[in-house]
């Protein structure tokens, strides 16, 4: 049987959690306050986006990585694995002269980040007894919150007493306490055998969809030869891709999952649009807010905090209605699309600043309603399919999404960067001329796939509710 945690292993162990959790909440807003100071001096707009597609991208290959090593390994050995990666690829990305290099440590980072992201509910999981394990699991959204409000205030500090690599630096100190409290507080945990299709975990499957989307994707703004070697890369991982999940016990997607006539395939497609859409609007708005209006560090990184709350009260404003109707869904979407739209105007106009600040929160109270009402559908599918698969499709869905539509925003915004886009000129405040119209072109191509994605997800959902609607009669519930 095993021996019961006392309360002063239980308060480490907390700590660690809230620690872990804290790293994630607060690398993604300081990375983007980061980015517009990281481009003036580093240059190399082209690979702006894939800081963070090919953050998101490694992140999603890793976490089913991490979840097999943790039976095998055992979870302390697999925590410090983790910390471990994300440790080198800070250290890479406060060395790295260019931004392609920049790109390649976050790839590091993304790897250490998807252990992060889910070793707090392993180890909520498995250390705690189940009547000790609401309260770390009700610590979670607080230190979101918490640490959203925190992260671009101290990054603007970062970036304005000392350097932008120092953004990166600040990882170090932390994962090194995170790691002794680990050790002095986590167990060696013996591993476990696994036998059987049903423990058999497919591993390659995300492996060969990361590196899918990845080079197809930069392969569209790459120059002859280098895309065509892209493109190879990119069909060979395809090819692969299809006869290993052909041919796998456990499917990295399920089948139902790539049919639109299946209510599955419907809102998984619904759940990675709308995802999208906000990655792709959301990567430049820093960098807009800084070249548009010639705001600071500060100010620029608070956007996206910003969004993050609007974004908590949507879901809180579904939970308190207990809503799943369509129409709730179709109207919080509809809110993202008029106020990008919006945005774009405001851009364009250079208006007040102040509208563009509200126009993005209207865009995360959106995504809010959205995405909650895109989750609750998801999950009522439960008892069509095997234990688990809804809820890991939905995970799946949401991690894609996050990560590639950073990358295609990337992608086609070179269209507008390459007409005289000068990021050192940023240094000196507002853009002017050839650099600002640049700057607008290349951003209203990406907030304009973000409108597209997001008109498509309402598509996808109407498939979704349309197919459920025998089941929930007139009244337009999603049964």
């Amino acid at each position: 049987m095993k021996a019961q945690p006392n309360s002063n292993n239980l308060f480490g162990l907390t700590t660690v959690i809230v620690l872990l959790v804290s790293v994630d909440a607060m690398d993604s807003i300081m990375v983007g306050t980061a980015m517009p100071t990281i481009l003036a001096s580093l240059g190399g707009i082209g690979w702006y986006g894939w800081t963070v597609g090919a953050f998101g991208l490694a992140s999603f290959a890793a976490i089913p990585i991490f979840g097999h090593l943790t039976s095998r390994w055992g979870l302390r050995n697999v925590v410090f694995l983790a910390l471990g990666l994300f440790l080198l690829g800070s250290v890479a990305a406060a060395l790295a002269p260019k931004m392609k290099l920049l790109v390649g440590a976050r790839v590091l980072q993304g790897l250490g980040m998807g252990g992060i992201t889910a070793l707090p509910f392993a180890i909520i999981s498995t250390q705690y007894p189940s009547q000790h394990r609401a309260k770390p699991l009700g610590l979670i959204s607080p230190v979101f919150v918490v640490c959203g409000l925190l992260a671009p205030f101290l990054a603007s500090q970062l970036l304005e007493r000392a350097a932008w690599p120092w953004v990166f630096w600040i990882n170090i100190p932390l994962v090194l306490i995170i790691g002794a409290l680990v050790f002095r507080m986590l167990p060696p945990t013996p591993p476990a055998a696994a036998a059987g299709p049903a423990a058999k975990m497919n591993l390659l499957g995300p492996i060969l969809f990361s590196v899918l989307a990845g080079f197809s994707l930069k392969a569209f703004t790459s120059v002859w030869p280098v895309n065509l070697i892209q493109w190879g890369v990119a069909v060979a991982a395809l090819a692969v891709f299809v006869w290993h999940e052909r041919r796998h016990p456990n499917p990295f997607i399920p089948a139902d999952a790539f049919s639109l006539a299946k209510p599955l395939g419907a809102i998984f497609l619904a759940v990675i649009l709308v995802r999208a859409c906000f990655g792709a609007a959301r990567i430049y708005v820093p960098l807009l807010l800084e070249g548009v209006w010639g705001l600071n560090a500060l100010a620029a990184g608070f956007s996206l905090t910003l969004a993050s709350l609007t974004w908590s009260g949507g879901g809180f404003f579904v939970a308190a209605k207990r809503a799943t109707r369509t129409s709730l869904a179709k109207w919080g979407t509809l809110l993202i699309v008029a106020s990008l739209a919006l945005l774009l105007a405001v851009l364009w106009t250079q208006s007040e600043v102040l509208l563009a600040y509200g126009l993005w929160a209207l865009v995360g109270l959106g995504m809010g309603v959205a995405t909650s009402i895109y989750s609750a559908a998801a999950l009522q599918l439960a008892e069509a399919y095997p234990r688990g698969v809804t809820g890991s499709t939905l995970q799946l869905g949401t991690a894609l999404g996050s990560a590639l539509g950073p990358a295609a925003a990337n992608t086609i915004a070179q269209l507008g960067f390459s007409k005289g886009f000068d990021p050192k000129l940023l240094d000196e405040g507002a853009l002017t001329g050839a650099s600002l119209r640049s700057l607008l072109l290349g951003a209203s191509f990406a907030q304009g796939l973000a409108i597209v994605l997001a008109l498509a997800s309402i598509l996808m959902a109407w498939r979704f509710f349309r197919s459920q609607q025998p089941a929930a009669g007139k009244g337009g519930e999603a049964g």
